[in-house]
């Protein structure tokens, strides 16, 4: 790898990840990571409240009643609020996922119209871009947005002047912990790597604040406006990639941003859900520790047809089970809870009857829950906030359609 990427800071050369301001970095982004996911889970769970009980209110209004364009705008706001704790996600690189093959250079020529409305009229941009890189497996919607925040960062940090900012592609090789100065995961990624650079020729980075530059909000120019590079960081992050950056005080900043070739993908599929069979209702099992949350999914079940069993914790939910599991058709289970968390209670019920139906519910992505529960026999995922359509929709993926209002056939 080139060796430019070793950077010093405040006169100390950094060699890999292991100086002690790398080290700090690496710690304070664990713990801003850590708080972001926190708020994450706590507002989907009051989002979930929100727009669950606004849909259902919906329902029972009329399409003449005055009151369904207020519930409307409660469900607009909530969505929007939903996106905000998308971004809080992606900045944990817990965000959501659709992997695709992706060319690099392709992706990045493909978005220079759109760059060059984003960045000010005095700055030209440049490609320099290997089109014989492979494909490489990433979120496209993700990589769009690595691409622009790090050239309209290039671009402020350029501000009103004449200034070039060259986008390059290319490949590496990478030993263990040999990417310079950068934030990384904590298992230090290394291997085969394609990369793609963002360089301008600003006035740079000091070193004072090289530190500070993937906090969220922070910026040099401007009042902090929103997570700009911190989203860069979890997008390469949940990638299980690596970002480094290498300045020069009065000759301009590099961002390079390396995605693996070879990789175990997040998004990789659960074990497939046991075969499906047509019921006509049913009994389902519902552990969530929220009490109002509790309530909104069993009223949603019971619109559904079926007929919901609640619990307040993990506890609770495997007394429950063990007494009723002839009659349960499938468990709604909360992943995060106080005392007994979603994961032991999931393997609490596979070894009291294998093979029963469960449907973890989080306010993390499906590719993240795919990744932690591939091994125990997760039937289904849905993801914080939802509404009821949601709801019928994994239920009937999982446990087949559901009609209740049908009779029973006296010939069969």
């Amino acid at each position: 790898m080139d060796s430019k990427f070793n950077k010093s800071i405040n006169g100390r050369e950094l060699d890999g990840c292991d100086s002690p301001a790398q080290q700090f970095q690496q710690l304070k982004m664990e713990s801003l990571e850590l708080m972001a996911s926190g708020l994450a889970h706590d507002f989907n769970n009051l989002l979930l409240a929100i727009m669950g009980n606004a849909d259902l209110l919906a329902q029972d209004l009329t399409p003449n009643n005055p009151s369904l364009a207020l519930v409307d705008e409660i469900r607009t706001s909530a969505g929007r609020a939903a996106e905000i704790c998308n971004k809080l996600l992606a900045f944990a690189g817990k965000g959501r996922l659709h992997f695709q093959f992706v060319d690099l250079a392709e992706v990045t020529r493909s978005m220079v119209q759109m760059l060059k409305v984003a960045v000010s009229r005095q700055i030209t941009l440049r490609l320099d871009l290997d089109d014989s890189l492979p494909l490489i497996q990433a979120d496209l919607t993700q990589i769009h947005q690595v691409i622009m925040n790090l050239v309209v960062n290039a671009s402020e940090a350029i501000a009103q002047r004449e200034g070039v900012i060259t986008l390059a592609s290319g490949r590496m090789d990478c030993p263990p912990g040999d990417f310079g100065f950068c934030a990384l995961l904590p298992d230090r990624p290394d291997g085969k790597f394609v990369f793609l650079e963002v360089t301008d020729n600003g006035p740079g980075i000091p070193p004072d604040a090289l530190g500070r530059i993937f906090d969220p909000f922070y910026s040099s120019k401007l009042q902090g406006r929103g997570l700009g590079l911190a989203s860069v960081l979890g997008a390469v992050r949940s990638h299980n990639g690596g970002l480094c950056v290498r300045s020069d005080p009065g000759k301009g900043a590099t961002f390079r941003v390396c995605l693996p070739l070879q990789r175990r993908m997040n998004g990789q599929q659960a074990r497939p859900a046991p075969p499906r069979v047509r019921v006509k209702g049913g009994t389902i099992l519902v552990v969530e520790d929220e009490a109002t949350l509790r309530n909104l999914c069993s009223r949603m079940l019971t619109r559904l047809g079926y007929d919901p069993l609640v619990a307040g914790d993990g506890p609770q939910g495997i007394e429950l089970f063990t007494r009723k599991h002839e009659e349960i058709t499938c468990v709604i289970l909360d992943l995060i809870m106080p005392g007994m968390n979603g994961l032991e209670v999931l393997d609490r019920i596979q070894s009291l009857k294998p093979g029963t139906r469960v449907i973890m519910t989080s306010g993390y992505h499906e590719q993240e829950i795919a990744r932690r529960f591939a091994d125990r026999g997760l039937a289904g995922f849905i993801q914080k906030p939802y509404v009821m359509s949601d709801l019928a929709r994994v239920l009937s993926e999982v446990v087949g359609e559901v009609t209740p209002a049908e009779e029973p056939d006296p010939e069969s």
